[in-house]
């Protein structure tokens, strides 16, 4: 993964562009990759024992994904300044590891 550029939303959430393309020649999208604060402890309801993720109080990762460069960076640059808010992209939002559904419980909500 090659990071293009990094910086932080107005809240201080870590945000950065992705470039996965090196590691995964099939994937020809940008990832804006961000790691902001959960309002909430997310629990497996298969597995109420696990440790949850997220979990309250902790960052995490969160992805947006775009197919041009110019669309990330423009994302990028408005969640930056603080023109726009994560919940602005949720039509972008890419479910690897959390599901959109409970990013929503955890950082909208």
């Amino acid at each position: 993964m090659n990071i293009l550029r990094k910086g932080k939303t107005p809240n201080n959430t870590d945000i950065q562009i992705e470039d996965w393309s090196i590691d995964y020649p099939n994937l020809k999208n940008f990832i804006i990759g961000f790691y902001p604060v959960s309002k909430e402890s997310v629990y497996r309801e298969d597995k109420p024992h696990f440790t949850p993720y997220p979990k309250r109080g902790k960052t995490f990762r969160c992805a947006f994904e775009f197919e041009t460069l110019e669309e990330a960076m423009e994302a990028f640059e408005q969640l930056e300044s603080g023109i726009k808010v994560f919940s602005n992209y949720l039509d972008h939002y890419f479910d690897g590891v959390v599901s959109k559904e409970n990013f929503v419980k955890c950082v909208i909500a």
